[in-house]
C-alpha cells in the first residue's frame, strides 16, 4: 500500500501546504537565479494563495523556458523540484488547463491535497477515527470520508483519496483506527494511522528533519566565538579576578569553551531526576565502510542522556541535546577508521525510557537492531521522556 495517503479537509487544500508550495516555487527560482516579485516575499493571505501560486509558477516557467530554450525541459526540472501533484495543477488551472501547454511528467501523480504533514496530523494524535462505508467524487478524484473530533471537541472531516480508498474500504471502517505517534529508533519519528484489525500502521507522515526539529535546546557544544563575544568577555569576565588585558583572543576562546562545559554540568544538575526504569539510547552510524547500530541503557536518571558517549558502541562525542515537542534527541560526532582512512560523521541519537524492567522488556533486548521489527519493539517497550524534561524547563507539553 502506498504510504502517501492523501488527506485534507473537505473541499479544500490546507493553507500550510499551499504556503509550502509557494515557498518551493520561490526556492526553485532562486536556485536558477530567476528574480521574483517582492510582493510575495511577505506572508500571502490564504484567500489569495492560489492566484499567487499560479502567477509565480507561470513566471518561473516562462523565465526557465527562456534559459533552457525548451518548455518541456523547463517544466520537467521545475516539477521535479517542487512538491506539486497532478491534482494541484488541475486545481490551479481549472478550465484553462486545456489551453495552457504543460508538461507534467515530473509532477507527483494523484489528487490534491497530497500526503498530510506531520504538523497537520499532530493535533489529532491519540484520537479515534470513525469511517463511513461510502465514498464520493470531487472534481479531482474519489474520496473516502473519515470523521474525528478536533482538540476543541468539535467534529471534523478528513478525506482519503482514491489512491488508497479501495484498500481502506476493505477494512470495514470499524471504530478501530487511531492516529498515533510512532517513535523511531533509527531515523525520523512519525505519526501514522494505526489499524487495530491489521495491528500495524497503514500510513506514516514523517517528522521534519532533525535540523528542523530543534525547538527546545538543552545544551550545545557550539558557543559564540564572535569578536563581539570575545570583547564582552574582556569587558566583564565571568571568572573572578581574571585579568583579561593580557589574554589573546585564542586564550579567551579557551575560557569560553571552559564556560560552555560548565553549562553542561549545570544541565546535568537540572535534569537530576531519578527514573523507575532505565533511560535508553539508540543511534545508527553510517560510514563509507560500515554501518553500526547502537542500542543501550544510559542509566536510572534523566540526566543519563549526557552519558551516551560513555556507553556507546562507537566513538561518540556529544555536540547537542534538545526536545522537539514530543521526544528528546541528541546529536553526536562519530569518529571512524584510522588516521589515514577514517573520518567523522554526525549521528542523531534518540532517548526514551523503558516502560518496565529488563526482564519484562527482554523481547526488545533480544532483537537485532538491524531487524526491521526492532522499530516496532522499540515503540512498544519504551516511552518518551519529553514530559519530564519539559517540566524542568517549562516547555509546552501537548
Amino acid at each position: 500500500m502506498d504510504k502517501n495517503i492523501k488527506v485534507g479537509i473537505v473541499g479544500t487544500v490546507g493553507t500550510a501546504r499551499k504556503q509550502n508550495l509557494l515557498h518551493e516555487i520561490l526556492g526553485a527560482a532562486k536556485k536558477r537565479e530567476i528574480p521574483v516579485a517582492t510582493s510575495v516575499q511577505a506572508p500571502v493571505p490564504p484567500e489569495d494563495l492560489d492566484c499567487v501560486i499560479r502567477t509565480q509558477l507561470d513566471a518561473v516557467r516562462e523565465a526557465l523556458t527562456a534559459k533552457l530554450h525548451d518548455s518541456t525541459d523547463a517544466d520537467d526540472w521545475l516539477f521535479s523540484e517542487i512538491d506539486i501533484t497532478i491534482g494541484d495543477i488541475d486545481r490551479l488551472y481549472g478550465k484553462d488547463a486545456d489551453t495552457v501547454i504543460l508538461y507534467a511528467g515530473s509532477a507527483i501523480l494523484g489528487a490534491a491535497p497530497v500526503s498530510p504533514t506531520y504538523e497537520e496530523l499532530l493535533p489529532y494524535v491519540g484520537m479515534k477515527l470513525i469511517g463511513e462505508e461510502r465514498s464520493f467524487r470531487l472534481f479531482n478524484g474519489e474520496y473516502v470520508i473519515v470523521r474525528t473530533d478536533n482538540q476543541d471537541g468539535q467534529p471534523e472531516t478528513i478525506l482519503f483519496s482514491e489512491a488508497d480508498a479501495p484498500e481502506l474500504a476493505k477494512l470495514g471502517w470499524a471504530d478501530g483506527f487511531e492516529l498515533r505517534f510512532n517513535p523511531s529508533a533509527f531515523g525520523q519519528s512519525s505519526i501514522g494511522l494505526w489499524s487495530e484489525e491489521l495491528n500495524k500502521f497503514i500510513f506514516v507522515a514523517a517528522a521534519p528533519a532533525a535540523a528542523e526539529r530543534k525547538k527546545h535546546l538543552i545544551w550545545s557544544a557550539d558557543f559564540d566565538t564572535s569578536p563581539e563575544a570575545i570583547q564582552e568577555f574582556r569587558d566583564d569576565p565571568p571568572f573572578w579576578g581574571l585579568d583579561t588585558s593580557r589574554l589573546t583572543d585564542k586564550q579567551i576562546i579557551g575560557y569560553l569553551q571552559q564556560l560552555n562545559n560548565e553549562y553542561l554540568e549545570d544541565e546535568r544538575k537540572n535534569l537530576d531526576k531519578a527514573t523507575k526504569y532505565p533511560v535508553v539510547a539508540t543511534y545508527q552510524v553510517d560510514t563509507p565502510t560500515c554501518q553500526v547500530f547502537g542500542f543501550h541503557p544510559c542509566g536510572l536518571n534523566i540526566n543519563s542522556i549526557f552519558n551516551v558517549a560513555d556507553n556507546a558502541l562507537a566513538r561518540l562525542t556529544p555536540i547537542g541535546f534538545w526536545g522537539d515537542g514530543e521526544e528528546i534527541f541528541g546529536e553526536c560526532e562519530c569518529a571512524y577508521g584510522d588516521t589515514f582512512t577514517g573520518g567523522k560523521v554526525t549521528v542523531a541519537v534518540a532517548f526514551r525510557q523503558l516502560i518496565a524492567s529488563y526482564e519484562e522488556c527482554e523481547e526488545l533486548f533480544m532483537a537485532s537492531c538491524s531487524d526491521p521489527a526492532f522499530n516496532d519493539l522499540f515503540a512498544k517497550y519504551t516511552r518518551s521522556i519529553y514530559p519530564e524534561v519539559a517540566a524542568v524547563y517549562g516547555w509546552p507539553i501537548k
